[in-house]
């Protein structure tokens, strides 16, 4: 066998150099799962959920046929190896607790009704302060809101980041077509009257021995007269004739009506109401 001649020598010297620089050159544009830069995390976790718009919302669901609140977030932080707990009052322990002053892309915001936490978002953009955030709405399903909006403002509870460390300067972190046209106007609460959850999600046990029995009453009743039910007791009545959403509701009097109209959600929760009168 032939020793190699000097011009083909040179080739192979050639081609390896060729070959650590290439591979240079991927090193730095490639990171290990442990030193992924937290924007490149947090980027790649937008990403992901906002790949969820317009998927419609289902109590449990974590599919892109439905998905719930936390499930959301579940799916979105997975794209980064990162494992969330399944619940909305479990996620608000995750993490760095935050001031609402202090947020950025990112960051899980949660929701409460009464006291309970009730609804969890996660952080997509600030643009001059308002805070944007995407989540599953009862209504509407996924869909990006802005923090300033009265209604979120108001249950606002709080703040925890997921992702520590300090960002570079990405695009998502700016203004961009892909997150200005999807902001949607301001979501109406999904079920009118004092406490939409009554009609909104199945309610543990826990929950409603929580509540004071004036509390239970007034859901009950309210979960009744979201379907239009007439009261025979005047006092009642005259509450519910006092609210504008009630006008609107189609009446029913007797009991089997109303079952009819009645969810599953619903009748689960009025036997669970009743049982702890």
């Amino acid at each position: 066998m032939e020793p190699p001649s000097e011009t083909q020598s040179g080739s192979k010297r050639f081609l390896v150099v060729c070959m650590i620089l290439v591979s240079g050159l991927l090193s730095a544009f490639t990171y290990p799962h442990e030193d992924v830069p937290p924007s490149r995390k947090i980027e790649s976790i937008i990403q992901t959920a906002q790949s969820y718009l317009g998927v419609p919302y289902q109590l449990g669901g974590i599919g892109r046929e439905g998905i719930d609140c936390s499930g959301l977030m579940v799916v979105s932080f997975a794209a980064a190896d990162i494992s969330l707990p399944r619940t909305s009052r479990t996620q608000v322990t995750e993490g760095l607790k935050i001031d609402r002053s202090q947020l950025r892309p990112g960051d899980l915001v949660f929701f409460k009704r009464g006291k309970q936490i009730r609804h969890v978002g996660m952080v997509v953009a600030v643009l001059d302060g308002d805070v944007q955030f995407i989540h599953a709405s009862y209504s509407r399903g996924v869909m990006i809101s802005s923090l300033s909006e009265s209604y979120w403002s108001y249950r606002y509870y709080g703040a925890r980041r997921i992702v520590e460390g300090p960002l570079d300067t990405y695009s998502f972190l700016l203004p961009s077509p892909v997150i200005e046209p999807v902001v949607a106007a301001p979501a109406p609460p999904p079920v009118p009257g004092a406490f939409p959850e009554g009609s909104a999600e199945l309610l543990s046990d826990a929950e409603l021995e929580s509540m004071t029995p004036r509390a239970r009453r007034l859901m009950a009743y309210e979960i009744c007269a979201r379907h239009g039910y007439v009261f025979s007791e005047p006092k009642i009545q005259a509450y519910f004739e006092a609210q504008p959403w009630y006008a609107h509701t189609t009446r029913v009097q007797s009991v089997e009506q109303l079952r009819a109209r009645l969810s599953s959600v619903e009748w689960t929760n009025l036997q669970k109401l009743r049982s702890l009168e």
